[in-house]
């Protein structure tokens, strides 16, 4: 079940990103908070909708939790009741 906050957003999402602490995430660490497919996470960070730091491509992005709650607060929208 959703615990749904005020802003309608899962409580649950972002207790879930913070238990990352400050360590980084990566593609795959977001795109299972997010369910999604991690390319369309590297999509969104290299289309800059998503911040991030891309330090090599070997490497792959990095994400903090901040990013990523930003990310969903501004592309969180609420149905039509």
């Amino acid at each position: 079940p959703f615990i749904v906050g005020a802003d309608g957003i899962d409580k649950a999402l972002f207790a879930a990103l913070d238990a990352y602490g400050a360590r980084l995430l990566d593609a795959y660490e977001v795109r299972e908070a997010l369910n999604c497919k991690p390319r369309t996470v590297t999509f969104w960070a290299t289309s800059r909708q998503l911040s991030g730091v891309l330090p090599s491509k070997a490497a792959g992005w990095g994400f903090t939790a901040a990013d990523v709650k930003a990310f969903v607060r501004r592309h969180y929208v609420v149905a039509a009741a």
